[in-house]
């Protein structure tokens, strides 16, 4: 299993927890049972002397008359004049004599630990071969140690069964998203989730609702985009038959005209969908990185804009007081001049004015659209930034999306539009970058 589990990583980190902990007590209690054993083996052979104080010894060299040989004690004993009157165990080779009290000696068979003790004219002497004590002592110190391993086991059981049980509300949030089919964006229940999860659950539904709305912003989008690209490819399809059974050249030739009328309406709601789609897509406006050149754009757009305006003998004007760099990608923003600008064109009527101006005031730069054709009544002018929105009574062709763009442009880069009338007679259009 691999450690990106957040199961087995906490289980991983709480058994080496475990373990390590354990091991220490392990170490500690071995070699504390150690010492506690060798104290008992000496409390052990001082008893054993202190016990045979008393006692009258028959010279039996060698006889093996102590039943504690168990624990590898040998028992001498001396007279006050050196002679040895009783040994228990016969032993190939034995400490000799050694002082009073405890001591330790090493012998080529190894290292022997020694009580002795003066009594009633002997020396009573019980010795112990080291190395037996230690194997002693050691299966004492081993025999106490299971409930430490014991312990251990039952905390690695207990970690697993509390990290299952902790994670359990995350099962349960990913087995719900699981069961769900591509369509569903319900929120998820918070209920009893912990105090760490919840957040992330919370900002996941919060995630969900912004999916479902864009989902929802887009399937409006694309019907009434269908709707209304409907009616131009009808017509479209109208002139392709009209021009079929054109009787004669002229006619002909309106047919054509007619046509290729058709087929730019078509061409440019194609062009404002695709912009409408790009600008509502996330794509960020406002970049740190590039700057647009406000009075470039608007000359630029103008430039692109002069035939269309000569075909209704209109007038641009274009009165750049001060150039004005914007923290504006330069595709949005020309986006912006150029729907502003051919609004201003299209619904005005022939022999008008378009006047573009820009600005800083108070510190903020300003764009202007003028121009002299008929207005919109002051009741219509929050319902123009809608989609496909068209003003009763306009005889002009158009999809109803240029104002929708503008003002999706605008909200997007953090500034202000406003509809107003102009000086000139008809409306005017205001941007504000704060």
């Amino acid at each position: 299993m691999s450690l990106k589990s957040l199961r087995i990583r906490l289980l991983v980190m709480l058994g080496a927890l475990i373990l390590t902990t354990a091991g220490a007590q392990l170490f500690t209690a071995f070699h504390a049972s150690l010492a506690s054993a060798n104290r008992l083996f000496d409390y052990h052979m001082q008893q054993m002397a202190l016990a045979l104080q008393d006692s009258s010894f028959e010279q039996l060299p060698l006889q093996d008359r102590d039943s504690s040989h168990g624990f590898d004690f040998v028992i001498q004993i001396w007279s006050d004049s050196g002679s040895k009157v009783y040994q228990s165990r016969p032993h190939r080779v034995l400490p000799q004599q050694a002082a009073t009290g405890y001591s330790s000696v090493t012998l080529f068979n190894g290292e022997w630990r020694i009580y002795s003790v003066r009594a009633q004219h002997k020396v009573i002497q019980v010795a112990q071969q080291m190395e037996a004590r230690r194997q002693r002592s050691i299966n004492i110190a081993m025999r106490s140690l299971w409930p430490i391993w014991v312990g251990a086991l039952l905390l690695l059981l207990a970690s697993w069964w509390v990290v299952t049980l902790a994670l359990r509300p995350v099962e349960r949030v990913r087995a719900e998203l699981a069961a769900r089919d591509g369509q569903s964006l319900d929120p998820v229940n918070e209920a009893g989730l912990p105090d760490e999860i919840a957040p992330l659950v919370r900002d996941l539904n919060g995630l969900l609702a912004r999916v479902g709305n864009t989902l929802a912003g887009q399937q409006r989008f694309i019907a009434a985009a269908a709707h209304e690209i409907r009616s131009p490819l009808t017509a479209l399809k109208l002139q392709v038959q009209l021009l079929a059974r054109a009787p004669d050249a002229a006619a002909r030739a309106l047919a054509e005209a007619r046509l290729a009328a058709g087929t730019e309406r078509v061409i440019r709601l194609a062009e404002q969908l695709l912009q409408m789609a790009r600008h509502e897509g996330g794509e960020p406006l406002a970049q740190a990185a590039q700057t647009a050149d406000l009075c470039a754009c608007i000359h630029s757009v103008l430039d692109d804009a002069a035939a269309y305006a000569a075909s209704k003998q209109i007038r641009l004007i274009a009165d750049c007081a001060s150039a004005a760099q914007l923290p504006l990608s330069p595709d949005a923003l020309t986006v912006l001049v150029r729907n502003l600008i051919d609004n201003a064109i299209r619904y005005s009527p022939a022999g008008a004015q378009v006047a573009v101006a820009t600005g800083v005031q108070d510190g903020q730069v300003y764009l202007t659209v003028d121009d002299t054709g008929p207005g919109i009544a002051e009741a219509e002018y929050a319902r123009v930034f809608e989609r496909f929105y068209r003003i009763s009574g306009s005889n002009e062709s158009g999809s109803g999306l240029g104002l929708a763009i503008v003002r999706t442009i605008v909200d997007r880069c953090g500034a202000s539009i406003r509809l107003s009338r102009s000086p000139l007679g008809g409306l005017r259009v205001s941007v504000c970058w704060r």
